[in-house]
């Protein structure tokens, strides 16, 4: 079932471009289509005009918005009047109003939109503006299926009666909790978890698996969709991989698992550990297949404690159902957060290239870590802090490693300019948050996070993050022609949320990505190194089909605007 004919009236067509929504709202007062606004005066006029909006709807008075989404040419968002809250689609109101609203979510192409509305502190389902007659006491995020028109998402009707649900019908048996859902990638299998007292069971296709686990946690289908995997935590008190219900062997930490591209493999990083004060002293190895490999000595670091607290995700690995962090003195330098520091645990993540060969980083006898592709070695250094990026046709790959307090970017194992890790030598945090290449491996970008004891302990995602877009010293990064560093680097940093990941247009001649709290909770895009204005809530930016102008929506005072950002050819 489409979106109702009721609804497509509303769209108009304000821009020469398809799949696009507009919802005629007239140009506030003083401000023409596409003038642009102030800009703030850590930039310069003239990059920030290059940033055309064109208003699209006007707010109402008192009201704040949040959680733009746009799919398939429509835009959907929550909006706040008083106490009360409301989703509008194209700028027409869906269901009721509501005490809170959650989960609001476009299925593939845009084709319907559900979210759940509360109200008298039940939950009611609303597809396609429609109320459903159901209740819950719980839901949780609902899962489209890829490929199909299928969807699904837990749901408790009373406390302690949870079930799965696909397409609003329940399904299957009743448990005190249920998880969220999750499809494969074919969308043929589904599987989810659910409670029984103090034990999860894994639910696959409809059937429960034999094996109760006390915790779970990083869990799906494999590439090729034929194998289910949950990291676990059994009865004994050690984690492990469960591969179509058959667990592995236990170990104090394990990482995320990765399957090559036929999904015919899998491997994960694994380690045990002994806590001291003084010393602490950890060994590792790479599960291959359900079966470890060599054994690689940590050297641990002295002056140094681990916090280990029940919070949310922090780093890809786990420790007795907890993530793991290092937190360090000042003056210390900590490895990266996001990976297993295989300096510190004798293991990296590990990795398949596009061509199926194991990557993985691992610490010598000497205390050295060296990237190993199969069998051959890379440079060594005291650490690797990030995970290993891949360009297409595995031709080009790229890690950051660190040496003494510098982080190093290294592409096809060739070290490039040293960045100050942590510069102020406080007492900080210090992750690489993401890497990505270029397609053709070009360019390279990552974001360095530096972050206090509250971002540690997750109970704020703000930090200090920088960007770090490196390539060849050509000044076609700049839209504006202005020659970036003549070693082709460029380095942004924000006292942000969070940073998205960097995308690359054609070729790479271009380059954009959000920043997440750049001021309060105000956001704003860089495209080629050049800032927005700070904007409310706002879609993620990304380029017209053509690849001529880079456009997202956003909150502008009492508009919604459509911001367009061309770039140079």
């Amino acid at each position: 079932m489409q979106l109702r004919k009721s609804v497509l009236p509303v769209l108009l067509f304000l821009v020469a471009s398809a799949g696009e929504p507009a919802m005629g709202a007239p140009h506030p007062p003083g401000r023409q289509a596409g003038q642009a606004s102030q800009a703030s005066t850590s930039r310069s006029a003239i990059a920030t005009s290059r940033f055309h909006e064109t208003p699209v709807w006007q707010i109402p008075a008192k009201s704040a918005v949040k959680d733009l989404l746009l799919a398939g040419g429509h835009l959907a968002w929550d909006e706040k009047n008083g106490k009360k809250w409301t989703v509008r689609l194209d700028g027409k109101r869906q269901g009721k109003a509501y005490d809170a609203v959650r989960y609001l979510s476009f299925s593939r192409g845009g084709a319907h939109l559900a979210f759940f509305g509360e109200r008298y502190r039940q939950w009611y389902l609303v597809w396609d503006g429609q109320e459903r007659p159901s209740t819950y006491t719980q839901v949780t995020p609902i899962a489209f299926q890829p490929h199909g028109s299928s969807w699904a998402f837990g749901g408790c009707a009373a406390s302690k009666r949870c079930q799965l649900l696909v397409e609003g019908k329940a399904t299957g048996s009743v448990y005190a909790q249920v998880s969220p859902p999750q499809y494969s990638r074919d969308g043929k299998r589904l599987a989810f978890f659910g409670k029984r007292g103090r034990k999860w069971v894994a639910v696959v296709d409809g059937k429960e698996m034999k094996k109760e686990v006390d915790a779970y946690s990083f869990w799906g289908f494999s590439p090729d969709s034929r194998h289910f995997f949950a990291a676990v935590r059994l009865e004994h008190g050690g984690w492990t991989y469960l591969v179509d219900g058959t667990p592995g062997p236990l170990f104090t930490i394990i990482s995320p698992m990765a399957f090559s591209k036929d999904g015919k493999h899998y491997a994960y990083g694994a380690a045990w550990q002994n806590l001291a004060f003084r010393k602490n002293q950890m060994a590792g190895t790479i599960v291959l297949d359900g079966h470890p490999g060599p054994i690689f000595k940590g050297m641990g670091t002295a002056g140094t404690w681990l916090y280990l607290a029940d919070v949310g995700l922090i780093a890809g690995a786990y420790y007795a159902g907890a993530p793991f962090t290092i937190i360090f003195f000042p003056g210390r330098l900590p490895p990266g957060q996001e990976v297993l520091p295989p300096g510190l645990m004798g293991v990296s993540d590990p990795e398949f290239d596009p061509k199926g060969n194991l990557v993985r980083a691992v610490c010598r006898r000497n205390g050295q870590v060296v990237m190993l592709d199969g069998n051959r070695a890379g440079p060594a250094f005291d650490d690797v802090v990030s995970s290993v990026v891949f360009s297409a046709h595995a031709r080009h790959f790229a890690y950051v490693a660190r040496r003494g307090q510098d982080f190093i970017a290294v592409t096809d194992n060739k070290t490039g300019e040293h960045l100050p890790a942590n510069p102020n030598n406080g007492y900080y945090v210090v992750a690489i948050g993401w890497i990505v290449l270029s397609p053709r491996g070009t360019h390279l970008a990552f974001e360095v996070v530096r972050g206090g004891t509250e971002f540690a302990r997750r109970t704020t995602t703000r930090a200090e993050r920088t960007v770090v877009v490196s390539g060849p010293p050509q000044a076609e990064l700049n839209s504006l022609g202005v020659p970036v560093t003549t070693n082709g680097e460029t380095i942004r940093g924000y006292n942000a949320l969070g940073i998205s990941v960097v995308q690359f247009s054609k070729h790479a001649r271009h380059f954009f990505y959000e920043v997440l709290g750049a001021q309060g909770d105000r956001d704003l895009v860089v495209v080629d190194d050049q800032e927005s204005k700070l904007y409310g809530a706002a879609t993620p930016p990304r380029l017209d089909p053509g690849g001529k102008a880079l456009r997202f929506f956003a909150q502008d005072g009492a508009h919604i605007v459509r911001v367009n950002y061309p770039l140079p050819q």
